[in-house]
């Protein structure tokens, strides 16, 4: 599905020199992500041009989850992804590590579960917002 979601370089060359320039943002993932990208060299159909900012106009809301020091996807990415969707949401993750859910913080599983099971969405779209003023005095 990634090789077919954008337009991707057909020379090897091409995955050894982006894993070298991501071995210096990510010593530990960014050679490693690089390279599994090496698939899409020798994928048989062309990609489609990529369609733009993703805003799910009319969609329910939609949950993100981001943990500020994930290693492999950063937070700011979560920030951007529920700030283009036009019915996205932010749940918060302060810590370490890859993956915000079922991770150690009460606030961010008790809103995924609500929201899983119930469709419960925080009324003020920031959830877990205060847990996160609270940890940091």
């Amino acid at each position: 599905m990634n090789c077919s979601d954008s337009v991707a370089p057909r020379e090897v060359e091409a995955y050894a020199e982006a894993a070298a320039e991501a071995a210096e943002e990510s010593p530990m993932f960014g050679p490693m992500l690089a390279w599994g990208a090496l698939t899409c060299a020798f994928w048989p159909e062309e990609a489609v041009a990529p369609l733009g900012e993703l805003n799910a106009v009319g969609a329910d809301p939609i949950m993100v989850v981001g943990t500020t020091r994930d290693s492999a996807t950063p937070y700011a990415w979560a920030e951007a992804l529920a700030g283009q969707l036009d019915s996205g949401f932010l749940v918060t993750r302060d810590g370490d590590g890859h993956t915000g859910y079922r991770m150690g913080d009460t606030c961010v599983d008790t809103v995924v579960d609500e929201y899983l099971l119930d469709l419960a969405v925080p009324e003020d779209g920031m959830a877990c917002a205060s847990h996160l003023a609270d940890d940091a005095g």
